[in-house]
């Protein structure tokens, strides 16, 4: 590249100043590890996002199946309860374990309350993100 095998001399007998030529040269190495680190956490906070959405996913799921096998066993147990033959004076231990008139609404608030949940979760997230401070070192 040079004439000299001493870079300094090189760059004197060039007419670039050593000095200005390193702090040119940390500035960009800076610049580039600045941007790697904030790539860095831009995709942690993805997976991050990602995970949380996934383990969401999974809760409703749960929930849903849960909601399904307790739909299945409520005609089971309405049988069961009303083949059950109460003893004399037993009246209010004979009360039914499920109501006819249950309509799963137990289950739509849960869903609810945890769709709103997850909501507030991602703008938290999202403030985190936005109020977090640059990196400085």
């Amino acid at each position: 590249e040079g004439f000299f095998d001493d870079k300094r001399q090189d760059m004197l007998a060039r007419g670039v100043d050593p000095e200005k030529e390193k702090k040119r040269t940390d500035d960009s190495a800076w610049a580039q590890f600045q941007a790697f680190a904030g790539g860095v956490v831009v995709e942690e906070v993805a997976e991050e996002r990602t995970a949380d959405d996934e383990a969401d996913d999974e809760d409703r799921r749960r929930a849903l199946d849960q909601a399904w096998y307790e739909r299945r066993l409520a005609p089971l147990m309405a049988k069961a309860d009303k083949a059950a033959v109460p003893a004399a004076g037993d009246d209010a231990d004979a009360a039914p374990r499920i109501r006819d008139d249950d309509d799963g609404a137990d289950v739509t608030k849960v869903l609810a309350a945890q769709a709103a949940a997850q909501a507030e979760k991602k703008r938290a997230a999202a403030a985190a993100a936005a109020a977090a401070p640059a990196l400085e070192l």
